[in-house]
């Protein structure tokens, strides 16, 4: 019997840095159960395996996945095919999407310069600029900019 598993995806389980954004409904617009952030600030996934791989990305930024596997203790050669498993995307993409779900979060919602944010994701400044540019197809400046010009 082969049974299908929902993926769990960085959006289903971050939990915005500030308290306003928390209390959203989801996107999709189905009835949001009342679930508390876990000790790693982030919406239970019912997977510890995945909780506990957000968490440290929280916690630690941007590292490889061997960073991670060492981190959680776990074989680096079965890091890549337990996310994957669970996810349904690779560990390095699944990374990049909670990084910059944090990172578009720190640059709209604050005034922190991006040489802070980069540092706070464990990002160089270039390759914080570089990473953003692939991800959302913008720099982080655009963002922001076209953020504060809407009136937001």
């Amino acid at each position: 019997m082969d049974t299908k598993y929902k993926h769990i995806r960085p959006a289903d389980i971050y939990v915005s840095l500030f308290p306003e954004q928390s209390a959203k409904q989801p996107s999709d617009g189905a009835p949001q159960q009342e679930r508390m952030p876990n000790e790693w600030g982030n919406l239970p996934s019912g997977n510890d395996f995945i909780d506990l791989f957000a968490g440290l990305i929280r916690k630690h930024g941007h590292h490889t996945v061997s960073f991670y596997a060492r981190k959680m203790g776990v074989p680096i050669r079965m890091m890549p095919q337990t996310i994957f498993a669970l996810s349904g995307i690779h560990a390095l993409k699944w990374i990049h999407e909670y990084l910059i779900l944090e990172a578009c979060e720190l640059v709209e919602k604050t005034d922190l310069q991006f040489k802070e944010i980069s540092e706070r994701l464990n990002f160089s400044p270039v390759t914080f600029s570089r990473f953003f540019q692939q991800m959302r197809k913008c720099q982080p400046y655009e963002l922001r900019n076209g953020y504060k010009r809407n009136g937001r």
